[in-house]
């Protein structure tokens, strides 16, 4: 009776794990089944009428030396290195100690403007006033490539070459940190004319996440509503097909910094 006991027993946990897996191997199939396939930006051909591309690093200096000099560092690069315009946008109502005839720089105090204390607000309202701020300066420009401001990309205006003339929204490859439910934004380019109708977004498409064909869990929607809406309501538009979007191939880094949760991406 003792045995017929024990073959029960490891009868009922041989199934429950069946079940278990069952359920993740379903749950993935719809997250895959549903992820739009974004093509890659072509690299066999340039495009003979290159979109005008511009950088808008946005940053947070604070009270931190050390942040600031991955800023400032940074920034010498992307004027160094690139014959892009570059235009900063910092949270923190700072400014950093640089300047240059294609160095653009706006700060506002993020403390003092905003109620919210979510991140992705923040960094919603901070470039909506860059672009507030800059206006023409910045928007006359095809696309506008919001890029976190402790990277620095080696390379990247070379690969702007090869965008097509009809992208929409451009995506980095890196989709890891923030999968299944999102897309990572350390670098993501915008048209011009659709880059506010998107950013104005940020947190109005948020509720719509809280259902995924209704297979996401309680735990997963309170998520949505703490981390990463940035990141998520990017994965949400460029997932509505509404708009034309590409994605970078890996874009390598030559330097390494932490991130908020500590740790560091190697490419993007």
């Amino acid at each position: 009776m003792a045995l017929v006991d024990v073959y029960i027993s490891d009868l009922f946990l041989i199934i429950k794990m069946i079940i278990v897996i069952t359920i993740i191997l379903v749950t993935l199939f719809l997250i895959l089944h549903n992820r739009k396939k974004i093509p890659y930006i072509p690299t066999s051909k340039i495009n003979t009428t290159p979109l005008k591309c511009c950088i808008l690093l946005t940053m947070y200096i604070g009270n931190d030396e050390s942040r600031r000099k991955i800023y400032e560092n940074n920034v010498k690069r992307w004027l160094e290195e690139t014959n892009l315009e570059i235009f900063t946008v910092d949270s923190s109502g700072k400014y950093i100690n640089q300047t240059n005839p294609r160095l653009h720089q706006f700060s506002f105090n993020q403390n003092t403007n905003f109620v919210a204390s979510n991140p992705s607000i923040y960094e919603k309202n901070s470039i909506l006033y860059a672009l507030g701020y800059f206006g023409n300066d910045i928007l006359k420009f095809d696309m506008i490539f919001k890029v976190t401001g402790k990277y620095f990309i080696p390379g990247i205006e070379k690969k702007f070459k090869y965008i097509p003339s009809n992208a929409e929204i451009v995506l980095q490859n890196r989709t890891d940190t923030v999968w299944p439910y999102g897309q990572n934004t350390e670098i993501i380019g915008f048209r011009s004319d659709i880059i506010e109708k998107i950013i104005s977004k940020i947190n109005t498409l948020h509720k719509k996440f809280q259902d995924f064909k209704g297979n996401i869990s309680t735990i997963v929607k309170n998520k949505y509503n703490e981390t990463s809406l940035f990141e998520k309501t990017i994965y949400n538009i460029v997932n509505s097909g509404k708009y034309k979007c590409y994605r970078f191939h890996p874009l390598k880094l030559d330097t390494f910094v932490a991130r908020g949760d500590g740790s560091v991406l190697k490419y993007l």
